[in-house]
Formats: structure tokens, sequence, C-alpha cells
């Protein structure tokens, strides 16, 4: 279905587009520039060795690197984590972990409603509400990893509450 959608409602550029019309054909190309013509861009062309230099762009890779292995590796562990150190019935661990995943759709979308709000309000810089959200993301579940270190069978709650905001 996704791919028939797309196929049917999307092109290459303005020009090309069926079902626009042509005031918004010529606002489009009037404010980005487009001519409707293709770029000839070659992979020569592009400055690839400034790119993988480029001393932002290898701290946002060791980044995402390191925040997806804790948390594959955490997401692979959570069910035995639920079981074995907080004694949860196995048959409670699936909607625990639904919960979890749920919290982290309605955190995603919530997230970035709010980073454009404060932009838009000119509350921050887009530059800041990007290092400050990938911060948040970064540090709250390492805080609740160092926490569910603490939480064993006699604060269950706490540890289902801990895995809850991790995966949020």
């Amino acid at each position: 279905i996704w791919l028939l959608l797309w196929i049917s409602l999307t092109s290459d550029s303005p020009n090309n587009h069926k079902t626009i019309s042509d005031h918004e054909r010529d606002y489009i190309c009037n404010l980005t520039g487009s001519t409707g013509k293709k770029r000839s861009m070659t992979l020569a062309s592009i400055p690839w060795k400034n790119i993988f230099t480029s001393k932002p762009l290898i701290a946002l890779f060791i980044t995402h690197i390191a925040n997806l292995f804790g948390l594959f590796f955490f997401l692979t562990n959570l069910g035995k984590i639920l079981t074995e150190i907080h004694r949860v019935p196995t048959q409670y661990t699936g909607y625990i972990l639904a919960c979890g995943f749920f919290l982290t759709l309605l955190t995603s979308l919530s997230s970035g409603i709010i980073a454009d709000y404060l932009v838009r309000n000119n509350v921050m810089t887009l530059t800041t509400a990007r290092k400050m959200f990938n911060s948040l993301t970064s540090f709250i579940p390492v805080l609740c990893m160092i926490s569910l270190c603490f939480c064993d069978e006699s604060n269950k709650i706490l540890g289902i509450i801990t895995i809850l905001v991790f995966l949020a």
C-alpha cells in the first residue's frame, strides 16, 4: 500500500508533479530556486575526504554506535531482566514491554513537536534544540540503566518504571 501511494503521489520535481497547480509549482520553484533541470553530480565531485574526516560527523557516528550498542544489548535482555531479577511472571513481561514501546512512539512524536515549537517561538536555535534533545535521549537511558542496577525483586515496581522510562 505504501509503495503504491508513494509511486502515485510523488515526483522527482515540482515540474513533473501531476496534481499541483501552476501557482503552487511556480511558488515552490521560486522558493527553492528549482529550474527543473537535474544537477550533474558525480561520485568524484563529492568531497568524501572532508565528509569522513569531519569531527562533528565522527562524534555523531561514535555516539550513535554507542547508543545503539547499549540499546540493543538492553533490548535483547529485557525479558530476562524482568523475569529473573524482578521476578515478573513471564505472561506479563510482554504487556510491560508493549507499554514501553508504546511510550517510545509517544515520546518520539511529542519530542519532535516540542522541538519544533521551541525553535518556531525562538526559545532556542535549531542547533541548540538538536543538541539538547540528542543529549536527553542519551543521558536519560544511561541514568535509567544505572538506577536499574540498584533495583531488585523488592523494588519490582521501581524496576518496571525504570525500564519504561528507559524505553520512552
